[in-house]
């Protein structure tokens, strides 16, 4: 039991280590407005090899970003290291303003989860304590469970167990729901935008790929195409990679852009009819998978209810 003890309060230290640097992030930005920003033009930092391929590690972005506060519209230039993970001209960008010095930020970086963090590492704490001081005790009345003798110990356990898969379903929902809605939706919403009459054409140059690493050993390829807009000479790369053999780097292609917001779309092909099916593969195992978390939370959050008013009644 000592050793399961110490990997507990590891993990706690862990956990309240990262909520004290949320919350001092955090204090920094007390009464800050929290303003909704659009992307106005994207500026990349790149340095290209010979065979046109810049690795987004070592490159930069510039997003001009405009908001009103205050009364009045303002624009900031944010800095991004790395271009994927920067803005797409047209979107928008959650920040925060503070009207004492007219600073800005990310809300996703001057506001991280810290109070998600405290809960985790208090409760990892807490668990630990148990395991040090009763371990025995509580695995046997875990083992002695049942519906009608409730106990102390199930009822930490599925309150543990739900406040884990709480943050987890919630983060699977709200985090990677979207990429996997992603190539089904984008294609989807171009057709309409096209029968709407609400997209244009607009020449552009491939002149290089970004290339990111994708955890498994290989790389991501990103296009990127350089056209003439409003501020000069912009670029523009897709949020999801491309094979690389698709768009060569000098040559020129057709892109399509939503007159309406100023975002690009990548032009259709036939195989992307093919790849719309196939995408609902991924999406019905992040489904599943988010349904599952949900589940589990809601069963073990049920199951501490239900043991707590046992034990009280």
């Amino acid at each position: 039991m000592p050793e399961a003890a110490a990997i507990c309060f590891l993990i706690a230290a862990l956990f309240l280590s990262a909520a004290r640097r949320g919350r001092l992030r955090s204090r920094e930005w007390a009464g800050a407005q929290r303003v909704r920003a659009r992307c106005v033009s994207v500026h990349f930092s790149v340095s290209w090899d010979r065979d046109g391929v810049a690795d987004d590690e070592r490159s930069s972005a510039e997003a001009t970003l405009r908001f009103s506060a205050g009364g009045r519209e303002m624009e900031r230039v944010m800095t991004y290291h790395g271009v994927i993970n920067s803005p797409e001209a047209g979107s928008e960008v959650g920040l925060l303003y503070r009207p004492d010095d007219s600073a800005v930020a990310l809300r996703s970086e001057a506001r991280p989860f810290w109070a998600a963090a405290a809960a985790m590492g208090a409760l990892a704490a807490l668990t630990g304590l148990i395991v040090a001081v009763r371990g025995r005790e509580a695995l046997e009345q875990i083992s002695a469970f049942s519906p009608e003798a409730p106990n102390l110990a199930v009822f930490a356990l599925f309150a543990a167990i739900g406040a884990v898969c709480v943050p987890a379903a919630a983060a699977v929902w709200l985090g990677l729901m979207p990429y996997a809605l992603r190539p089904i939706v984008s294609p989807l919403m171009q057709l309409l935008l096209g029968a709407a009459g609400q997209l244009e054409e607009v020449g552009a140059v491939c002149v290089g790929h970004l290339r990111r690493s994708d955890g498994d050993g290989g790389h991501d390829y990103y296009p990127v195409f350089e056209y003439c807009g409003a501020h000069g000479r912009e670029r523009w790369f897709p949020r999801r990679s491309v094979s690389r053999g698709r768009f060569r780097r000098g040559e020129e292609y057709a892109l399509r852009r939503d007159m309406r917001t100023g975002r690009f779309y990548l032009p259709l092909r036939a195989a992307d009819a093919v790849l719309i099916p196939l995408s609902l593969i991924p999406l019905a195992f992040t489904v599943m998978f988010a349904a599952a978390l949900t589940l589990c939370a809601a069963g073990c959050i049920f199951g501490a209810a239900v043991s707590f008013c046992a034990l009280l009644g």
